[in-house]
């Protein structure tokens, strides 16, 4: 029998169980179509902004190049040339502040319709790593071209991808942790700003001056947050290691490896000068070792900023709210039975119980629809059903009985209903 047609009619296949895809699998779903919405001509016109503000920030070198001047870089201006523009995480912030979509509603609701928010914090970190990484490439080429610098292009580049990374992910945190954009752009246009007095990237300026509070020794960490001063340190000891090390004891590079506290050794050299003894203490930027420590500690801040843009996709799903929800009314009721925090029997107000409302006609219709009982008296017997309805008369005092008068009574004599009384007859 052919159970796919009844009367000319198509049935529908028989209902089964839907399969749900694993992690992973959700993972390269929602990475095909993020790299399918992207625009190649968008992203190519973000890469020429970068060309453009390599060639902004290397505006004096190109001058000086134009003029004829080769003296090369000054020992004075080199700490200024290695910290990392205030220009270039406004444009990576700019750019992408919207990974996620300009509309949270619509994330909202692809959250909380089945699709693991991992796979779109895994897609759209993939794809803004490679976006990023081809930006910061660009930029760092074109750094690297003007700026007289002596190290290398590699280890440049690895400095300037980390700096950026983080920006990326401090734009896509600040667009989830903002419901209203327009106070999500000023903030990232804002912390740019701050962040390089944070990390003491305009301490060069304030080295071997009195301004302690502004720039205090060893320099501001960034808050343990910003990546500023150690990507500084990461770009300095490059440099310094295609130095001989006598540059360590030059004296503006000896207050810097002291002022922003470059990890690496110090010698101690003792004399006496015109019958006075002095100490000479010589900082030294490290090498390899202090490269790595402080590129583990980027590497650690750009894992950190990427996972509270996890946390915050994560609490837009309604089962991580209701999780939160489970675990915190456990442990409230663990701290209870631990006499902590003890909730006392609570009962809402009587209004909200019982709430007061005027009997109409039609609420006492709904009344007596809902008893039977009642209903099936009043229909056998509509005037019985009337009466009920209708209020009872108060009760009346009960009345004396009126006194009898008899024809056997002795004169003057009143017989009533309770005994006799004594009256005078007029």
């Amino acid at each position: 029998v052919d159970t796919t047609a009844y009367m000319g009619y198509e049935m529908p296949p028989a209902l089964v169980a839907r399969n749900t895809v694993g992690r992973c699998t959700a993972f390269c779903h929602i990475a095909a179509h993020v790299f399918q919405r992207t625009s190649m001509s968008h992203e190519i016109s973000q890469i020429v902004v970068f060309v453009f503000l390599g060639l902004l920030e290397s505006i004096l070198y190109i001058i000086g190049i134009g003029q004829g001047d080769c003296t090369g870089m000054k020992w004075a201006t080199l700490a200024w040339s290695l910290t990392p523009g205030a220009l270039l995480p406004i444009f990576i912030c700019v750019q992408h502040r919207f990974d996620y979509g300009d509309e949270k509603l619509m994330l909202k609701r692809e959250v909380n319709s089945g699709i693991y928010y991992s796979s779109i914090w895994f897609a759209t970190t993939a794809k803004s790593t490679i976006a990023a990484f081809f930006k910061l490439f660009t930029y760092t080429l074109v750094i690297f071209i003007f700026n007289p610098l002596m190290q290398g292009l590699g280890r440049q580049f690895v400095a300037n991808l980390m700096f950026g990374l983080w920006w990326v992910g401090f734009a896509q945190f600040i667009s989830l942790l903002c419901a209203d954009q327009i106070t999500a752009t000023m903030a990232l246009l804002i912390t740019p700003l701050f962040e390089r007095w944070l990390s003491g990237n305009w301490c060069y300026d304030f080295i071997n001056t009195d301004a302690a509070l502004v720039c205090p020794i060893h320099g501001m960490r960034g808050l343990l947050f910003f990546p500023g001063h150690p990507v500084f340190k990461m770009l300095w000891i490059n440099e310094l290691d295609e130095c001989p090390s006598y540059v360590n004891s030059f004296g503006i590079v000896n207050t810097t490896n002291y002022h922003y506290q470059v990890n690496g050794n110090r010698e101690t050299a003792t004399g006496t000068h015109a019958g006075e003894p002095y100490e000479v203490n010589t900082y030294f930027a490290g090498s390899g070792s202090a490269w790595a420590a402080n590129f583990l500690y980027v590497l650690w801040l750009n894992i950190f900023i990427r996972l509270l843009g996890l946390v915050c996709l994560a609490l837009m799903a309604s089962s991580t709210t209701h999780w939160i929800a489970d675990k915190l009314a456990r442990i409230s009721y663990m701290m209870r039975c631990c006499g902590l925090c003890a909730w006392r029997a609570y009962s809402p107000p009587v209004e909200e119980l019982n709430p007061p409302f005027k009997a109409t006609a039609k609420t006492r219709r709904s009344s007596d629809s809902s008893n039977p009982a009642r209903r099936s008296s009043d229909s056998s017997n509509p005037e019985a059903g009337e009466a009920a309805c209708a209020p009872s008369p108060a009760p009346s005092p009960a009345p004396s009985p009126a006194p009898a008068f008899c024809s056997d009574c002795k004169a003057g004599e009143v017989r009533g209903g309770g005994g006799s009384y004594s009256a005078v007859v007029v």
